[in-house]
Order: C-alpha cells, then structure tokens, then sequence
C-alpha cells in the first residue's frame, strides 16, 4: 500500500441512516480522491448494530 501525497488531501463523503428497529445502523461512504490506486473501493456501505437507550 502507497502513501499519501502531502500535496493532495484525502476526501471522503460520508452519510447514514440510524435507528431502523431501534437496532441497526446503515453508513454510505463515498471516496473522493486517491481513485486512480487500483486496490481503491470508490464506494463502500457499513452496516452496524448500536444501543439506543
């Protein structure tokens, strides 16, 4: 895996969805830059389990 370029910020868009049955949560994250490094995901969606008191 390369470095980053001091010359060129790292950018990354991120957003959600929470609280779906009181349970899970849905992230959506969006790369912006570093897409030209070939083992890049331009996009990747988490899904977590949270308490919610």
């Amino acid at each position: 895996m390369g470095r980053l370029d001091p010359n060129k910020p790292y950018v990354e868009l991120g957003y959600g969805i929470e609280n779906i049955f009181k349970f899970f949560r849905v992230d959506f994250i969006h790369r912006m830059t570093y897409l030209d490094v070939p083992e890049a995901n331009p996009f990747v969606v988490k899904v977590s389990a949270q308490i919610i008191l």
